[in-house]
Order: C-alpha cells, then structure tokens, then sequence
C-alpha cells in the first residue's frame, strides 16, 4: 500500500482538532482513506 499526502496532513490536522471533513470530488477514495485513518486509531469512534 502506498502513503497518500492527504493522509499524512490528514493525520497531522488530527493532532490538533477532534475533526476533520475530507471533500472531494466523487470516487475518489475519500471513505477508503478515513476507513484507513480509523483503523489506525480505534478509540476515535
């Protein structure tokens, strides 16, 4: 698997707000990428 930029700065904007919105256009991968942000932090839901 490969690391996305949007992950990383996703993962740093965590570090300091409780939310984040990711926006995009459609089928793009956007609920992919926060099922693998998530997975990562299983306390956060």
């Amino acid at each position: 698997m490969f690391t996305r930029k949007s992950a990383l700065e996703i993962r740093d904007q965590l570090g300091w707000s409780p939310a984040v919105a990711t926006l995009g256009a459609r089928q793009i991968g956007k609920t992919m990428l926060a099922q693998q942000i998530v997975a990562e932090f299983p306390s956060a839901l």
